[in-house]
């Protein structure tokens, strides 16, 4: 991809950056100062459809990167290189993309989904309606079931 603007790549990179680590030009303003142009340029390269690619393009990288060093930096052979790669789709679906996602649901989608609806249901799948509800009662604790009570004209002792 052809990069409309010199500038785009260094202010996504920057903007890429922790909070800790941007330097002298903490605001997006202190950036656009520092280079010799405006917020309001800033802003418009933010709804330009080629600077927003650029954005994702760059984004990936550095997160692929980001991930390769941390997960793999302890790591060599096998299981490093599948660390990298399982950060890489994880990232890669977080993002957004879609082949990335489709990836990551046939890989650990359905197991996932089964395990989670197996636990949703296991843990009602043999409580009755006066336990569910002695056990709501006790999770809000004795004053806010007892200020309800009285609220509703109830009288409530010890």
């Amino acid at each position: 991809m052809a990069v409309k603007n010199p500038l785009w790549d260094e202010f996504i990179l920057w903007s890429l950056l922790p909070d800790v680590e941007k330097g002298e030009w903490a605001t997006e303003n202190d950036w656009a100062v520092g280079h010799g142009t405006t917020a309001r340029t800033l802003r418009r390269w933010k709804q330009h459809p080629e600077f927003v690619a650029r954005r994702d393009e760059l984004s990936r990288v550095a997160e692929v990167t980001r991930i390769a060093d941390v997960d793999a930096s302890d790591l060599s052979g096998d299981e490093g290189d599948y660390r990298v790669v399982k950060s890489t789709l994880v990232a890669g679906a977080k993002s957004g993309n879609p082949k990335y996602l489709e990836l990551y649901f046939k890989t650990y989608g359905k197991p996932f989904v089964e395990e989670e609806a197996a636990s949703r249901v296991a843990d009602m799948a043999n409580a009755n309606l006066d336990d569910l509800v002695l056990e709501a009662l006790f999770a809000l604790g004795e004053s806010v079931v007892v200020d309800a009570l009285r609220n509703r004209g109830w009288t409530v002792e010890r």
